[in-house]
């Protein structure tokens, strides 16, 4: 797994967890190993890394390689993430700026994609936001703004602030 951060000042700083997830990296004999990139609040970035016995347990059709933890890498510290500009993971946006906060544009575009009938890839990040919450508002399912934007891995500041842009920003151009 590739995480690749981008900072305001135009920082770059790429982890790799390649190396992590070779058999016996963890521990011999591993099977193979699992990565969980994680937004802990108050407390930054973390990778918890975790492998599976190749020595597996049980009997007859059912041999069970266990889950094992293995360990925890602090990849930001929290004043470190509120320097953040984006975040990818294996080349695919995860997290972007927006106003004074970071949107899980991940969350975002699984949820339109849900939602949504026409293809969303040409809607810039303002409109997609403005129209779940709008979806959210006219399904009146009880979850109010706070909780509808949660959802979508949006906070209020930069709701407010794509909310502000979509006016301006077109679906299409020419």
């Amino acid at each position: 797994m590739r995480i690749t951060v981008w900072y305001e000042d135009g920082g770059l700083e790429e982890f790799d967890t390649t190396a992590l997830t070779t058999a016996g990296a963890l521990g011999a004999p591993d099977a193979m190993t699992d990565v969980a990139v994680r937004l802990v609040e108050g407390d930054g970035m973390w990778a918890e890394l975790s492998w599976y016995d190749s020595a597996c347990s049980g009997g007859g059709d059912e041999r069970l390689a266990p889950r094992r933890a293995g360990c925890r890498a602090h990849l930001l510290s929290e004043e470190e993430l509120s320097r953040v500009r984006s975040c990818d993971v294996d080349g695919a946006r995860w997290l972007t700026r927006v106003g004074p906060d970071l949107v899980d544009e991940r969350r975002l575009s699984e949820l339109l994609a849900l939602l949504y009938e026409p293809p969303v890839e040409g809607m810039s990040l303002a409109r997609r936001a403005v129209w779940l919450l709008g979806h959210f508002a006219d399904a009146d399912d009880g979850l109010g703004m706070d909780g509808a934007l949660s959802l979508m891995g949006v906070t209020r500041a930069s709701y407010q602030f794509l909310s502000r842009h979509d006016a301006i920003v077109p679906d299409e151009v020419g």
